[in-house]
């Protein structure tokens, strides 16, 4: 694989709401760090997220 994605991320203005929809849709644990939070997909690839939270 040339370009595997290695990192993502998402702002949002809500953490609860964000943090619940994307939990739900996807199952994914999002867990608060100071104002930001880390997605853990659960995924086997690797690929972590971060939400940048306001």
């Amino acid at each position: 694989m040339g370009q595997p994605v290695v990192h993502f991320e998402i702002g949002c203005r809500n953490i609860a709401k964000t943090s619940n929809f994307f939990s739900t849709l996807f199952g994914w644990n999002m867990q608060a760090m100071g104002p930001a939070a880390m997605i853990n997909t659960g995924a086997n690839s690797g690929i972590q997220g971060h939400g940048p939270w306001p």
